[in-house]
């Protein structure tokens, strides 16, 4: 009969060290050497100032300010945004290196616009904590709306196809009361999801689109232009109704990629490739 080979055994603290090699001893030599520095990985500081430059692009993108406009009193804008008046310069400075805007310091100078060329590429620089919960939500947005899209136009009722109609026509009238139009805008997307016939679409969808309503409060503009997203809605409706799951996916991709460009300057794209997409995944309704 052949005998296995007998592995030694201690008890207490030692015997972790022979069944386990590698391990405590391991891990006490690591802490011994640099106190365990190395388990510490580099934090990643938001600066005040990219949040205040992200209200600024916003400002200037939606048309507050046309070229040759100044911006309000540096004293007044700090005071307003609740920052410092350096964070304030801050922001300004690299609006100024962009050849966005120019300062003058002292009495009757200002911050006046003089370019809007390099805005969408200062915007899509922007790192602060605010721009990254805007593309949090952004890329949870697009399956939820794709899949939404795509159930809705396997299951809508003509009844219902009038009703997202109706909503679409209301938005012609809210042209000139812009939150208004942001509401009925928003509940064409939320009926959607509602027709799609999945509860917990509409629900986390409902989420996502509170929790970016917080966020753009702080933003004078932070929406797509009225006659873009009423062409959007038409488009989208006119691809539902159409039944072509090919056609959704497209439109959607259009209509998705019309917000993520003026709140981060670009459209998403699938991660490590560039490359855009519609959905990130999602399956069709009789995938």
């Amino acid at each position: 009969m052949t005998m296995s080979p007998s592995v030694p055994t201690r008890s207490g603290a030692d015997a972790d060290v022979l069944i386990r090699p590698g391990g405590a001893e391991a891990r006490s030599s690591a802490v011994s050497d640099d106190r365990g520095l190395q388990a510490f990985s580099p934090i990643e500081v938001r600066k005040a100032s990219d949040e205040v430059l992200a209200v600024l692009v916003d400002a200037i993108r939606g048309g507050l300010y046309e070229i040759g406009d100044a911006l309000p009193p540096e004293r007044d804008l700090a005071e307003r945004l609740n920052v410092s008046r350096k964070v304030l310069r801050d922001a300004i400075d690299q609006l100024r290196q962009e050849g966005i805007v120019s300062v003058r310091r002292g009495s009757g100078g200002g911050t006046v616009i003089e370019s809007l060329e390099n805005l969408t590429q200062v915007c899509a620089s922007i790192q602060g904590e605010t721009r990254a919960s805007l593309r949090s939500l952004l890329e949870m947005r697009r399956p939820l709306e794709c899949t939404a899209a795509l159930l809705a136009s396997q299951r809508a009722t003509e009844d219902q196809h009038v009703w997202l109609r109706r909503l679409v026509l209301m938005l012609d009238n809210l042209i000139d009361r812009p939150k208004e139009f942001w509401e009925v805008d928003i509940r064409f997307h939320f009926t959607v999801a509602d027709i799609s016939g999945n509860p917990y679409c509409s629900m986390f969808l409902r989420d996502i689109f509170n929790r970016m309503s917080v966020i753009r409060q702080q933003f004078p503009y932070a929406h797509v232009p009225h006659l873009q997203a009423i062409t959007n809605q038409q488009m989208t409706l006119e691809a539902i109704v159409s039944r072509d799951t090919d056609r959704v996916l497209t439109v959607m991709d259009e209509h998705l990629a019309a917000l993520e460009y003026v709140l981060l300057g670009q459209r998403l794209t699938i991660a490590g490739t560039g490359e855009a997409s519609p959905f990130f995944g999602v399956v069709t309704p009789d995938g």
